[in-house]
């Protein structure tokens, strides 16, 4: 089994950027897993959000709610659900300001 080193956020971001970069916080119970388990899925889900970090709108702040599947689900696939849920989250929030936009009138 690899393993890699868990990559800090302001590696990836230059310190001009830093001010602006969008803020990502984790959630992990204790339902999840003993100590080491949530520290696997924590450090697993920092690493997804290093490679998707282009999609992260800046001034905005997500939180990322881990489940026990995190742990056991291949990278790749961890990578392409996050995706997925971001580009749901922008394109379903466009919508809704567009929607509320139209009934103003």
């Amino acid at each position: 089994m690899i393993k890699s080193a868990p990559i800090s956020k302001t590696s990836l971001i230059d310190e001009t950027e830093l001010n602006s970069s969008a803020g990502i916080g984790y959630t992990i119970t204790k339902k999840t897993g003993n100590s080491p388990q949530r520290s696997r899925i924590k450090r697993r889900l920092k690493a997804a959000t290093n490679i998707c970090a282009h999609l992260f709108k800046p001034d905005y702040d997500y939180v990322l709610i881990a489940r026990q599947t995190a742990l056991t689900t291949p990278f790749i696939e961890l990578v392409k659900e996050l995706e997925k849920a971001l580009f749901t989250l922008h394109i379903t929030n466009k919508a809704t300001r567009n929607f509320k936009r139209q009934n103003r009138k």
